[in-house]
């Protein structure tokens, strides 16, 4: 069969090298080796191709009869010699391996996946190599391709080549380590794929739902939004909080409340805060009252922890509460008055100012964080005109909303009668009403999806049955007690019934006056009036204190389709990345038994490379090779080794699950050689053993506390 390659870029030089140069670059390339995981007979016909090209190249007649034949004559402007036609390298079937692990080599992993994909269908594969050494060359073509694409921003189809990695692993598990390093960055991927799914345009339903999917599990293996599960992503929790509010503006409102609904009952206070903003949303835009209602509802959950005094204030105007936004303004909270100073100043009617106030607010700090929002699609003009908003309006139970009022004073709540119709009822004056909150229904108007319609399981979408590595870590709800969060209704500050306090009896007539003109039914016509009067004014400044997500926004998250990702980890930053995970499992195992062969091989070998113990093995065993290599090294002997590793078993300890114990097949050969004239030293000895490891969880890796040789398997 002939690949397209030539002796030169087999050896990684160009056409005008002299011999020296040649010399280097081949022995270079025989110590560049391939993964540990590929057979020995794979690696010497790798060898083996390197060498005829190294002949050829290196005979200066042969390489004159290869140059004729591939080759023209030198192009000056280039300075090297241009090819006749595409150069092709010969070899036998038993050769085609070694030809894949160069292709490896070079990065030319298509033509890996298209020589090498039809041999994983063939019955009668190559003699050459091992049948595994084939679908290992298929499964890192894939891996590299999936790596070239993270770097190009092309996340979905990055994610897209692990995915089919994995899929040839899953169907000859014998590389369960190889499998975990490429889990760990799909996980790593994920953040990208959601932004690219959710935010480009012109994105397709289902790719869409795909990212919905992907966001949904992701919160779920953090064990939610402020969770401390995870998710295998390097996002911390300040770096998922300001992933969370950039990816807001590429949510329907639909979709985040499906999402920041059910994650503030966790509880949350960033979900109840953003929940709120959606609720609002959903209100103004759908004509929904009672999504303002709701949104209330959250705001006095959050009362306690959170100063949410405006929002509170424009869910009593969307609720046609005129008086309690009054007697809100009254209390002078710096996040109103510093967006109607100026007007109330110039003598404009406090009303009036603060419903100028709304839009712009609405306008400002809602609108650009949801996807299917504008300025024209959150108007309170036409929430107001609604029929069926101003019909629910004037059903609605003042005192069935608020049972506790913190803006209403005592004398609003002492003075008002049901013949002034007011905006706020005392309790007392209407002996019949029941105590219990009682709110109409929504009517004529379809249900609020739910959050499986909204956010689809992972489990359904293609491809996405991969994503879960590990079982995320429970949620602590009781810490977040502790904060004034969770737990009891009486200690957490939720309750809706605690004591007022009091607040100035004094009023301005004209203000007083007011509160008992205006009747829920005629609302939005009056508002409409008074928007039309003030349609001038400029633009209001909103103060960000209290705001829960201020920090982050100071501080974003630098998560773009527009700049190349940062985020790809080497080899040694995926390795570790599992060796610190604190569930134990098989391939955690696999991953320190391996490494303590390949540190033995350097500790051990020519340069006596001690340091390649040290996050190896724990301190008694550290110290006790540690000996042993220093005793090599005064006696200038050292050692060659190939290892072949097997694991049989695992178990983690009952007691500790800090500690686990694996046992494990070990084939070593070991040649010593001298060290004064690199001969070797006496024969090689060939082991085959069943070794037990005894595990520990050592400053946060696993590491080897104990090695004991079972015996030898029949």
């Amino acid at each position: 069969m002939f690949i397209p390659l030539d002796f030169y870029r087999i050896l990684g030089i160009p056409p005008q090298s002299g011999g020296e140069t040649i010399e280097q670059a081949y022995q270079d390339r025989l110590l560049q080796l391939p993964r540990r995981e590929f057979s020995d007979a794979a690696v010497a016909i790798r060898n083996q191709l390197l060498a005829i090209a190294y002949e050829t190249l290196r005979d200066p007649e042969k390489r004159q009869a290869y140059d004729q034949e591939w080759w023209g004559a030198m192009d000056e402007a280039l300075g090297e010699a241009l090819p006749l036609t595409t150069p092709e390298l010969e070899c036998s079937p038993e050769q085609k391996i070694g030809a894949l692990l160069i292709l490896l080599d070079l990065g030319e992993y298509e033509l890996v996946l298209k020589y090498g994909e039809p041999v994983l269908h063939d019955p009668n594969p190559p003699a050459g190599g091992m049948p595994q050494d084939y679908l290992l060359s298929v499964i890192l073509a894939h891996w590299e391709l999936s790596r070239e694409r993270w770097q190009q921003q092309q996340y979905e189809f990055a994610a897209t080549a692990s995915l089919k990695a994995i899929a040839r692993l899953q169907q000859d598990n014998d590389f369960p380590a190889l499998e975990a390093e490429i889990r760990q960055e799909l996980y790593r991927l994920r953040p990208y794929r959601i932004l690219e799914l959710l935010a480009k345009a012109g994105q397709g339903e289902e790719q869409r739902q795909q990212g919905l999917a992907l966001l949904q599990a992701m919160v779920q293996d953090r064990g939610g939004i402020e969770g401390k599960g995870e998710d295998y992503s390097g996002l911390g929790n300040d770096d998922f909080l300001k992933f969370i509010h950039q990816l807001r503006c590429h949510l329907t409102v639909a979709e985040q409340n499906a999402l920041f609904l059910p994650e503030s009952q966790r509880p949350s206070l960033v979900a109840s805060y953003l929940a709120v903003h959606s609720l609002m949303a959903e209100g103004v835009k759908e004509h929904e009252p009672m999504a303002i209602v709701e949104a209330k509802s959250l705001v006095t959950q959050l009362e306690n922890c959170q100063d949410l005094a405006l929002e509170k204030a424009i869910c009593e105007l969307l609720l046609g509460q005129t008086e309690i936004v009054l007697a809100a303004i009254d209390q002078g909270d710096p996040k109103i008055v510093a967006g109607l100073e100026s007007k109330l100043a110039a003598g404009e009617d406090p009303l009036t100012a603060f419903y100028t106030f709304t839009e712009q607010w609405l306008e400002e700090e809602i609108a650009p964080y949801f996807r299917d929002l504008s300025p024209e699609t959150l108007s309170p003009n036409a929430y107001f005109n609604n029929p069926s908003v101003q019909q629910y309006l004037e059903q609605l139970e003042p005192d069935s909303l608020t049972t506790d009022n913190s803006f209403a004073s005592p004398a609003l709540l002492s003075t008002a009668t049901e013949s002034e119709t007011p905006m706020v009822h005392s309790s007392a004056a209407l002996p019949d009403r029941p105590l219990t909150p009682t709110v109409p229904p929504r009517r004529g108007r379809s249900p609020r999806r739910s959050r499986d319609d909204v956010f689809p399981s992972a489990d359904n979408v293609s491809g996405l049955a991969v994503t879960t590595l590990s079982p995320a870590i429970a949620y602590d709800t009781d810490s977040l007690g502790t904060n004034g969060i969770g737990g009891d209704g009486a200690s957490n500050g939720f309750s809706g019934n605690s004591p007022l306090e009091p607040i100035s009896d004094h009023k301005p007539p004209r203000r007083r006056k007011k509160r008992v003109t205006i009747k829920p039914v005629r609302f939005g016509i009056f508002l409409l009036c008074l928007a039309g009067i003030v349609g001038g004014a400029t633009a209001l400044i909103i103060n960000r204190t209290g705001d829960p997500l201020g920090s982050l926004l100071e501080d974003p998250l630098d998560v773009s389709l527009d700049q190349p990702s940062a985020l790809i980890p080497d080899e040694a930053t995926s390795r570790n990345l599992i060796l610190s995970q604190p569930n134990f499992n098989q391939q955690v195992g696999q991953m320190v038994v391996q490494n303590w062969l390949d540190s033995k091989k350097l500790a051990f070998g020519q340069n006596y490379d001690v340091g390649a113990l040290q996050n190896v093995l724990a301190p008694n065993l550290l110290a006790q090779q540690r000996g042993r290599a220093q005793r090599d090294q005064s006696q200038k002997i050292y050692h060659q080794y190939e290892h072949k590793l097997q694991i049989l078993d695992y178990q983690v300890s009952p007691q500790d699950p800090n500690r686990a114990t694996v046992t494990a097949r070990v084939e070593e050969i070991s040649q010593p050689f001298t060290l004064a004239n690199q001969k070797q030293k006496g024969a090689a000895t060939k082991d085959d053993l069943t070794v037990r490891y005894q595990l520990v969880r050592h400053q946060g890796v696993w590491k080897i506390a104990q090695i004991q040789v079972v015996n030898s398997p029949r």
